[in-house]
């Protein structure tokens, strides 16, 4: 689920099949407000960087999403930055917690 997003927005997702134009899914709800909208846009980039790269038609995708919801290009870069600072964080982590070898897990 996305971290923050309102009740009716997680349902939404929920029964989500994949198969509809992106446009038309954002138009189903107008009450996705910009809090809502951030953490969609550090989901979806969390999400597409799971495989460790974001290619730049994921990162154009996030983007058109994210100013489709109404935020500016600047307040995704903003999201796109605290996404890169929170992964920075888990690497180090991981380091720290585990500096001879990789986890069992």
């Amino acid at each position: 689920a996305s971290t923050g997003a309102p009740d009716h927005v997680l349902a939404l997702i929920e029964t989500y099949q994949g198969d509809d134009d992106i446009n038309d899914v954002l138009a189903l709800d107008e009450r996705t407000d910009r809090m809502a909208a951030r953490n969609i846009v550090f989901d979806a980039l969390r999400v597409c960087a799971a495989d460790d790269e974001l290619s730049s038609r994921e990162r154009d995708t996030i983007f058109g999403v994210g100013v489709k919801m109404g935020l500016t290009h600047r307040e995704v870069e903003q999201v796109e930055a605290a996404y890169r600072v929170y992964t920075a964080a888990l690497e180090n982590k991981m380091t720290v917690l585990f500096p001879h070898e990789a986890p069992p897990f």
